[in-house]
């Protein structure tokens, strides 16, 4: 399973407002998804992992948007689920 959920602060968005959601990568960041998702593979579930925007006290998000148009997302959290 793979499947992508959106949490906001303001109940205002719906599925119909996202047209979509963009993971930009360079080499070091695929380096760096694939090393967190590694890590996620081989603990029990359940369990998460969180990437975030130094601007939100973490680590692995570049502040910036790169895709014209985008809002940037400050934190991601990945699920690692029971099946």
């Amino acid at each position: 399973m793979l499947k992508v959920e959106m949490l906001t602060d303001n109940g205002k968005i719906s599925e119909g407002d996202i047209n979509e959601i963009a993971i930009v990568l360079d080499n070091a960041g695929i380096d760096l998804l694939c090393e967190e998702l590694q890590r996620l593979k081989s603990v029990p579930s359940p369990d998460h992992i969180h990437l975030g925007t130094e601007e939100w006290a973490g680590n692995g998000l570049d502040f910036a948007p790169v895709e014209p148009g985008y809002i940037r997302v400050n934190q991601l959290r990945i699920a690692k689920i029971k099946g």
